[in-house]
């Protein structure tokens, strides 16, 4: 009898582990991502060819220009102090800026700003940046003030995409307006024993804005506009602070809030009200988000060695590599990566295999 029983156990056990084979064995093995390089282009060799619309700009130490996914170089402009770019304009300026050229991609005037001032271009966005830094104002490409602000206290955020421009200040405040240049809102994060705004994004509709502020209890906020006042919907306080300009950005999705901070990238979930945080070294320079899988490319930098890490699902490292260069840049765009290494730039095709 026990001799049956022990038999009658023992094939049950042979049969649930052949089970749990079958089930193991029936799953797809894991995929990693690849990224297979495409081709290298040097920017000191253009070529005299039309200006496509498709074109990417780019910033590599005292050069910029524009590039295409193919890799050919449309341009080369040096500059003595500094610039500004974007994918429609770019500009020169010196230190004692009085007047601004604005010229398009292929190298032609478009306009002058003759204002005292430093230019910001974002996209097809003209900003002048006034002198003592505590105001700003937006001109249109035939040169014209469409609005200003004045304030009494320095800029020391500045964010600007397709729903308005938000401004933070070093007393806390922020200010955020829409397309023509109208307040849309004004509130104070507050909550630290210093209150000044270190790094603001814009949500894509113009509804939430985000913000790293304070010293002595540094935190994230995240605010929802609510008729004529913001809402606060998330915040948190960080364990370790910095006094440096921190990115702040939306993904795509507009469901989560990605920012640089001392420990590296911080992630917060709209949905679950959570933030976590990706460990990365050295100062982060970049948050570029891809169309490939919403993954999320972080550039860093520590000394002369760069870092990209590639984070998903929203906040594991999916990849990470690393290469020496005085200057570099990224760029994304369907499902390739752009990486400006000193006087060259390369393409990546992104993948999983």
């Amino acid at each position: 009898m026990k001799k049956q029983i022990k038999k009658r156990t023992l094939v049950t056990l042979i049969v649930i582990l052949s089970l749990v084979y079958l089930i193991i064995a029936v799953r797809p093995l894991t995929t990693e991502l690849h990224m297979t390089p495409l081709w290298t282009s040097n920017i000191q060799i253009t070529e005299k060819v039309s200006v496509s619309e498709n074109i990417i700009p780019y910033k590599l130490g005292q050069n910029m220009g524009y590039f295409d996914e193919s890799g050919k170089i449309y341009s080369r402009v040096t500059f003595p102090f500094n610039c500004t770019i974007s994918k429609d304009y770019y500009s020169t300026y010196s230190p004692d800026n009085t007047v601004t050229t604005v010229y398009r991609p292929d190298g032609k005037e478009l306009t002058k700003i003759e204002r005292p001032g430093f230019p910001h271009f974002v996209d097809e966005k003209l900003y002048i940046l006034l002198p003592g830094g505590t105001s700003f104002a937006q001109y249109s490409t035939e040169g014209k003030e469409l609005w200003s602000f004045e304030n009494y206290c320095p800029v020391t955020a500045f964010y600007s995409n397709k729903s308005g421009t938000a401004a933070g200040y070093a007393d806390g405040t922020i200010y955020c307006f829409d397309t023509e240049g109208n307040i849309t809102q004004v509130f104070e994060p507050s909550g630290s024993e210093y209150n000044i705004i270190l790094g603001l994004g814009l949500s894509d509709n113009g509804q939430m804005i985000a913000s790293l502020s304070g010293h002595n209890k540094q935190r994230i906020t995240v605010a929802q506009k609510s008729d004529n006042h913001s809402k606060i919907i998330f915040h948190n306080f960080l364990d370790s602070e910095t006094n440096k300009q921190q990115l702040v950005k939306f993904n795509r999705e507009q469901t989560k809030v990605y920012f640089s901070c001392k420990s590296g990238i911080g992630v917060v979930d709209l949905d679950k009200k959570k933030n976590t945080f990706v460990e990365i070294e050295g100062n982060v320079t970049q948050i570029e988000f891809s169309d490939f899988e919403n993954l999320v490319f972080v550039l860093s930098k520590n000394g002369n060695q760069f870092t990209v890490t590639v984070i998903e699902n929203p906040d594991k490292k999916a990849a990470q590599f690393s290469f020496e260069a005085k200057y570099a840049f990224i760029q994304v765009k369907d499902e390739n990566l752009f990486i400006g290494q000193d006087n060259k730039i390369s393409a990546l095709k992104i993948s999983r295999k």
